[in-house]
């Protein structure tokens, strides 16, 4: 064989066994109905601004009988815009989720994902806010399988006031298992408030991570 093709065919296969190296370990995404609880954007400038309305800018945008798009609320939930009185970090958006703790009953957010498609391990990526002008309410985030539920919460004196802050939750599943998740504050306090915003749901197959 001559050397020049010798040569390339090496080169090709240091090439090749570069490129198998390189490619990570597959992930996929669940399909989640309005993450951002932007869309569909309906709220005009100097509507449901923090403060603007008293108490009613907290069910400015949506309440039980008028939910975000792919969400069930209940009527200590809805959609609001911040400012900068409520935070001092940038929110990730134009509006945000958000549910209230009381003795009367505490606000709830539930999507319902059906069946999921693979055994593997889930992801629920969310960020997390406190507001600085009202109680921190923390964030628990209640995974539902089958109807069996496990909860992972953000204690409300674990974030400092006027923050946002990732959050990563990860759980075991099988193929088939229907999966429904609800967001709630972690403090039911009265008048405790939990935002959050960026809900995304991923999945690795079983066995991706050791590869």
């Amino acid at each position: 064989m001559p050397a020049f093709v010798f040569q390339s065919l090496a080169r090709l296969a240091a090439m090749a066994a570069v490129c198998v190296v390189a490619v990570p370990a597959r992930g996929y995404t669940i399909p989640v109905q309005d993450p951002t609880f932007d869309s569909p954007q309906e709220l005009g400038a100097g509507q449901c601004v923090s403060g603007a309305g008293g108490g009613t800018d907290r069910h400015c945008k949506y309440q039980s009988y008028d939910p975000a798009p792919g969400w069930t609320v209940s009527i200590r939930a809805g959609v609001y815009r911040p400012t900068n009185h409520s935070y001092t970090d940038p929110w990730p958006h134009g509006e945000v989720g958000f549910t209230l703790g009381g003795q009367d009953g505490t606000g709830e957010y539930d999507q319902d994902f059906g069946a999921l498609p693979s055994d593997g391990n889930y992801t629920i990526h969310v960020q997390a806010g406190c507001r600085l002008d009202t109680p921190c309410g923390g964030l628990t985030v209640n995974v539902g399988l089958d109807g069996s539920w496990t909860q992972f919460k953000v204690p409300h004196l674990k974030q400092v006031p006027g923050s946002w802050v990732k959050h990563e939750f990860t759980f075991a599943a099988k193929e088939g298992q229907d999966l429904r998740v609800s967001i709630t504050p972690s403090c039911h306090c009265t008048r405790a408030e939990a935002d959050f915003d960026n809900f995304y749901l991923t999945y690795r197959l079983q066995g991706d991570d050791d590869r």
